[in-house]
């Protein structure tokens, strides 16, 4: 029998129970409700937790531009269950978690700078290897390329 894999190459959970997927069953505590998750969409926001500690501790600043998400009062009703416990702030915490939002312009710049400098160090690393193999090769050394670590095809 082959279990159904995900994309990140992880097993999915296919148990059921009583007819509930086991994702379904066992609600995983940082999953934000549809609701909140619309009310940020329509507002072309971006959504991740945050350490609220560690936030607060910096000033009330993050390095990547996120800030605590306060949700509407609309929204708030929509929610079938209470998404807050005892905390009627309108910030949704887990923990020392809280949601976290930022515009989606923003993250597309910082994907486009993280996808660069993947770029760049990609880069410097193929020209030092290639770098390398010229050295051997004026030296006479012979090397053995190990299958899945070669880049260039020789």
């Amino acid at each position: 029998m082959s279990v159904p894999i995900d994309k990140k190459g992880k097993p999915k959970q296919t148990t059921t129970i009583t007819g509930k997927n086991y994702d379904e069953f066992f609600q995983n505590r940082l999953v934000v409700p549809k609701a909140i998750l619309d009310e940020m969409e329509s507002h072309n926001l971006d959504h991740r937790w945050i350490d609220i500690k560690r936030y607060q501790e910096e000033g009330n600043f993050h390095r990547t531009h996120w800030k605590p998400y306060k949700v509407s009062d609309a929204t708030t009703k929509k929610v079938e269950l209470d998404p807050f416990g005892s905390d009627n702030s309108g910030y949704l915490r887990r923990g020392s978690l809280v949601l976290a939002a930022r515009h989606k312009d923003i993250t597309a710049v910082h994907k486009d700078f993280i996808h660069k400098r993947n770029l760049r160090q990609s880069a410097f690393s193929k020209e030092k290897a290639e770098e390398l193999r010229s050295l051997f090769k004026a030296a006479g050394v012979k090397t053995k390329v190990v299958e899945g670590y070669d880049d260039d095809g020789q």
